[in-house]
């Protein structure tokens, strides 16, 4: 049996990044760069983990409503404690990686 951890590549400068890429693609099409208590990024400066752009970007608890239909920019953490970052509703991924809370297997925290 072999785990493979997924990784992907910046569009920009081709940076191999371990992880998934919800923080990459929300911070790529914000057009966030180098942004202070980000410390894992690519080599063009996209923060690459969700914990991080969450705390450093849009940090401060917005609401829990699931039901609302205004974007925010949203975190949410599954069952295994793994992150997820996007713009968008519960249901709906404006902005990110087009995975939205509704869409995942587990969710834990939804803020």
């Amino acid at each position: 049996f072999t785990c493979h951890m997924a990784s992907f590549n910046c569009k920009d400068c081709g940076t191999k990044i371990p992880g998934t890429n919800c923080a990459y693609e929300l911070s790529r099409q914000e057009g966030w760069k180098k942004k202070d208590g980000c410390y894992y990024h690519c080599s063009c400066g996209y923060p690459v983990r969700a914990t991080e752009v969450r705390n450093n970007i849009f940090s401060g608890f917005i609401d829990n409503d699931q039901k609302s239909k205004e974007n925010a920019y949203i975190y949410v953490k599954n069952n295994k404690n793994q992150g997820h970052v996007y713009y968008g509703t519960y249901s709906n991924c404006s902005k990110g990686n087009g995975l939205s809370a509704s869409g995942m297997r587990s969710v834990k925290t939804f803020e």
